[in-house]
């Protein structure tokens, strides 16, 4: 269930946005109330259009994205 609502909170904070350019969201989750299970269940309703990556390929990314709007 947590993993479907966050889903669902993700999916109405996009509503707008329109995929013309790439959009970087840092979620977060309760490490007090989620457990390694939960986290991991997480990934399987974040299909299209979110992409699951670790830390450091955010930042790699946002940088680069960043860099091409100067």
């Amino acid at each position: 269930m947590k993993a479907a609502e966050y889903r669902d909170g993700l999916l109405k904070h996009i509503k707008g946005w329109g995929g013309g350019s790439p959009l970087f969201i840092a979620g977060a989750v309760n490490a007090w109330s989620w457990t390694p299970s939960d986290v991991a269940e997480l990934g399987e309703p974040l299909g299209a259009p979110f992409e699951i990556v670790r830390g450091d390929a955010f930042f790699d990314l946002l940088n680069r994205a960043g860099s091409r709007e100067g």
